[in-house]
């Protein structure tokens, strides 16, 4: 009994010190993603009116639509089916899969950016009651056919493990083109239009890269293929099952991520939508503390729940989840206590209308973010049509509470419509992990943790309502939660052994690495 419990906590402080070597590389693509796209962002609705930004927003909405119904899933299915045809050595399944795919969607991009493009002044008028919106659609919708075809691409290179083409592809260079065309056209004169020109150069660059990528880096995909009739059928027929739930989840997922929008703009107006849009935008902060450890944690969990050990996956899960809440809370008193500060700073005056809709939306947004590791012990469990149903069922949700309180509050009732629907999701999944797997991701001394936050809490607001709003004193601020707020979490002990087992394994890392650079420099001077 006692050599099991030794080994599975070896296993555990494996896996823990796995994602956090991890985390610092994704870090990395994350940050600087992140970082692009905000600068984008602030580009766009510093040199236009909230209405532009808006009309920007909506066209995005629109276009991702198409871009789900029309993609099939095939690029989910195509992940799968490739990495699995490659692992059993069938190179020539793989093949034929992804060329048959391609040929496919060439047909669907088609079809959906003339149908998009030719629906433009419609959607624009009868829907949004604004005729200014139809030439963002009109240039979206021809990215359309460059984008679907993208991602075939992208998730052949993701199944040849090619990871860091993939991530440079999406992390940084579709974002890089898009922020240097949008600055260049502004700067040519284009106005308005050179957000939807940015969007269109970046796909087509993007396209171009990820194609030449699978060209040069993975020769096995191209070439013919000898797959009698009969196989072809079962091949593809094996695919299409797997693949076309993936459209009715993405679907759901894009109403429960942007129906407030749609449902604003519908209701209010493209000025209301560009407002409520930097809610939406400052509150996304709150996604990367969980983007760090999940891409490894979903097949960490797979694997222990696999082998019948939930004890250990409760382990992993619980110590993730309670380094996403010690990371996002100080975020969300930030947030919560100097909302027009961080507007007005990254957007300007004129988005000071997103206060109140910004602290709504955080404080959803930070609550489901506790909630997805459990998604992912569902998940992990085999039981992903479970999610299927969560999101289709909070986005029916989400979509009759903008119903009821968009006309009435406007943005403020959109983003308590998100808010709610973000709980009821965030305890769908407890509850399911807890009944499929017998997991809660959570642990007692998470209540230190929140404790440490209230006192630097308190000095926080204390300073805001004393202090002018300025940059200067939001950096000095932060920096003061953040000391206080670690002082205090060793204070509490609020860390357990294997917080302090990451530590010393980081300090030994920063230590070694420290005396080997002094080691070399040495040896250069006595050459």
């Amino acid at each position: 009994m006692d050599k099991d419990k030794n080994r599975d906590s070896k296993e555990i402080g494996s896996s823990l010190k796995l994602l956090v070597k991890t985390s610092f590389i994704v870090f990395m693509g994350v940050f600087i993603s992140k970082i692009i796209g905000y600068i984008y962002r602030i580009v766009v609705a510093r040199g236009f009116d909230p209405e532009i930004y808006g009309a920007f927003s909506l066209a995005m909405v629109v276009s991702g639509l198409f871009g789900a119904v029309f993609s099939f899933g095939f690029s989910d299915g195509l992940l799968r089916y490739v990495a699995l045809y490659r692992g059993r050595k069938e190179i020539g399944k793989a093949r034929y899969l992804f060329q048959k795919v391609s040929k496919i969607l060439i047909i669907t991009g088609i079809i959906a950016t003339v149908l998009m493009f030719a629906l433009s002044g419609t959607i624009a008028t009868q829907i949004f009651h604004n005729e200014k919106i139809t030439i963002f659609l009109q240039l979206f919708a021809l990215t359309l056919i460059f984008s679907i075809l993208t991602g075939p691409l992208m998730s052949t290179i993701r199944a040849f493990e090619k990871i860091g083409w993939h991530s440079f592809i999406t992390n940084i260079l579709q974002n890089v083109i898009k922020l240097l065309a949008v600055i260049l056209l502004i700067y040519l004169g284009f106005q308005s239009k050179s957000i939807g020109f940015s969007y269109l150069i970046a796909s087509f660059l993007t396209f171009l890269t990820a194609y030449f990528v699978c060209k040069r880096a993975i020769p096995q995909i191209s070439g013919k293929f000898k797959i009698s009739k009969n196989q072809k059928k079962k091949i593809f027929n094996n695919f299409y099952s797997y693949s076309w739930p993936f459209v009715v989840l993405s679907l759901s997922a894009y109403v429960m991520t942007w129906i407030d929008s749609v449902m604003v703009g519908f209701y209010k107006t493209v000025y209301d939508v560009g407002i409520y849009n930097v809610a939406v935008t400052i509150a996304g902060l709150f996604l990367i503390a969980p983007m760090l450890f999940m891409q490894l944690l979903f097949p960490l969990l797979a694997k222990e729940l696999g082998k019948k050990k939930q004890s250990v996956a409760g382990e992993i899960s619980k110590q993730v989840g309670k380094w996403i809440f010690m990371l996002n809370l100080p975020l969300l008193f930030i947030v919560l206590v100097f909302p027009g500060v961080i507007i007005n700073i990254l957007f300007g005056s004129e988005y000071l209308g997103a206060i109140n809709s910004l602290r709504i939306i955080s404080i959803g947004l930070f609550f489901l973010q506790q909630a997805v590791i459990s998604r992912d012990i569902v998940s992990s469990s085999g039981k992903s049509r479970i999610i299927l149903f969560d999101y289709i069922v909070v986005s029916l949700f989400n979509t009759v509470l903008n119903f009821l309180f968009v006309p009435v509050f406007g943005i403020n009732g959109a983003a308590f419509s998100t808010m709610l629907s973000y709980f009821v999701l965030g305890i769908l999944y407890f509850v399911q992990a807890k009944k499929e797997a017998g997991v809660i991701p959570a642990r007692r001394k998470m209540l230190g943790v929140l404790v440490s936050s209230l006192i630097p809490g308190i000095i926080l607001i204390f300073l805001s309502k004393n202090l002018p709003g300025n940059l200067l004193v939001l950096a000095l601020s932060g920096i003061l939660f953040v000391l206080l707020y670690v002082c205090l979490i060793f204070l509490t002990r609020s860390l357990d052994r294997n917080d302090y087992m990451i530590i010393k394994s980081l300090w030994v890392k920063v230590r070694d690495s420290i005396g080997m650079h002094a080691q070399n420099q040495s040896v250069i001077q006595n050459d």
